[in-house]
């Protein structure tokens, strides 16, 4: 839809992520003039440029350097979330498979969480007790959770959207608190990368979500961290968090040097900059 502005205004494309997942068909700006109201598309770094231009169809004139400003908490004093007392705490933010509300179906996964049936959530938690782990599982807000059925775990939090944002928490500075992060295909781990913390990846539906919905980047060569496909893998990554067993900090370091180039927390000040504002 084109955005219609006076001369004064400036017209920023934030986007809600850096790109790692495929363009869907409704994603994808199709105006042949988009650069005519578009002042600015942010890209993370000169390496995302030319993918965001594809995706946009602007310019290069049109695309600014310039990071997330939600990353800016990573560089400021941790919240105070009572999250309790843990050895570690793990983040677990899968993308989503199947959207009402986008109409799309990216796979015919049908479990939230891959290696893990509903029926044995209940033993998770116990298994993540004995642990002394802390495990919060934030549901994609574009997820159909029609049919998710949970209880209150006391070491598995497993958390809707909307159930997230009643919390009253910030979702990056929660991610600040955290040890780990477990993701598949979310852009997330992109941000992720700026704490050089351990991440790991679940493979469950890797080729088939290649097939339907692809990648705008290589899979293989993009994901530093280990690779999750069994409940074997999944609990070996958790032991690996607990004793700090960490193989994979210089390709998290490399892909974070590829991907954002703003490292020192001051997107919101380059973000204002270039929006005429400061």
């Amino acid at each position: 839809m084109p955005i219609h502005t006076t001369k004064q205004q400036k017209v920023i494309q934030m986007w809600h992520g850096t790109s790692f997942k495929g363009f869907a068909t409704n994603q994808t700006q199709t105006s042949a003039n988009a650069s005519s109201f578009y002042t600015y598309v942010y890209a993370s770094s000169p390496y995302f440029k030319p993918i965001v231009e594809r995706k946009f169809n602007v310019t290069p004139e049109h695309v600014a350097i310039c990071g997330h400003p939600r990353t800016d908490v990573f560089y400021q004093p941790k919240a105070n979330y009572d999250l309790g007392q843990y050895k570690k705490i793990i983040m677990w933010m899968p993308t989503f498979r199947q959207s009402k509300r986008l109409g799309q179906n990216d796979t015919s996964q049908q479990t939230i969480l891959p290696f893990l049936q509903d029926d044995e959530l209940g033993e998770f938690d116990s298994y993540l007790k004995q642990q002394g782990v802390k495990m919060i599982v934030k549901l994609h807000p574009m997820q159909d959770v029609s049919k998710v059925k949970h209880n209150q775990w006391q070491n598995l939090m497993l958390m809707t959207n909307e159930e997230f944002e009643n919390s009253g928490m910030d979702l990056y500075r929660l991610l600040n608190l955290t040890d780990a992060l477990i993701t598949d295909y979310s852009s997330v781990f992109y941000d992720y990368l700026l704490l050089n913390r351990q991440i790991g990846f679940t493979e469950s539906d890797v080729a088939e979500y290649k097939e339907h919905r692809g990648f705008a980047v290589d899979p293989e060569k993009f994901r530093p961290g280990m690779r999750i496909r069994t409940r074997k893998d999944l609990e070996q990554f958790i032991q690996n968090v607990i004793s700090d067993n960490d193989a994979y900090e210089s390709q998290r370091l490399q892909i974070n040097s590829v991907a954002n180039q703003i490292q020192n927390g001051t997107n919101c000040e380059v973000s204002l900059k270039l929006s005429g504002i400061n």
